[in-house]
């Protein structure tokens, strides 16, 4: 099990309006520019509800030399939605103790930009509230994931730089980080 906050393209429908109009609400904000967007109740998110981007399909390697692939993420997607489970969000990927397990993924798809999540912080949860005041505040606003490779290879990007392209993954949970091993990850709006 490898963590990362890897790269990745379909739209799943009220998602992708959101972020639409999250963006839009924010004319400035570029994904992966490390800002989050400001919502209200126009955007259609409730309090303590979020939408990010723990994977981009940029085509610049990641702190480990990972590039991710549009498709990566599309089976684990589907197994989560099918299974009825929630995908976890942490905080640091502490899986170890269950006060950080500070949010859980509503939907989740691809887009052209990558792998997206709207989810809800547990605000009910010991750590929950203050992790949702942190991204909130705009001082937490990476993300990363752990996972297991089920398909990659290597390959060479039109700049000449070899890269690890990981075609197919099986996610176990996101996370919110200070620093992420993709910078182009973000926090889309909360």
């Amino acid at each position: 099990r490898r963590r990362g906050g890897g790269h990745a393209g379909t739209d799943h429908g009220g998602v992708a309006e959101a972020v639409d109009q999250a963006v839009a609400a924010e004319p400035a904000h570029h994904h992966g520019d490390g800002e989050c967007g400001e919502t209200g109740p126009d955007d259609g998110l409730a309090e303590g509800e979020f939408i990010v981007y723990p994977s981009t399909f940029t085509k610049q390697p990641d702190s480990y030399g990972d590039i991710v692939a549009p498709g990566a993420f599309l089976k684990t997607i589907a197994t989560w939605k099918n299974s009825g489970l929630v995908l976890p969000g942490l905080f640091g990927h502490r899986m170890d103790d269950p006060d950080f397990y500070v949010a859980g993924a509503l939907d989740m798809g691809e887009d052209e930009h990558g792998w997206w999540v709207k989810g809800a912080f547990d605000l009910e949860s010991p750590k929950g509230p203050h992790v949702y005041r942190l991204v909130k505040g705009r001082r937490l606003n990476q993300l990363s994931f752990a996972y297991d490779v089920i398909d990659a290879a290597g390959v060479e990007l039109e700049n000449g730089v070899r890269a690890y392209e990981l075609r197919e993954l099986k996610v176990y949970e996101f996370s919110f980080v200070p620093i992420g091993a993709n910078q182009d990850t973000s926090v889309v709006a909360v």
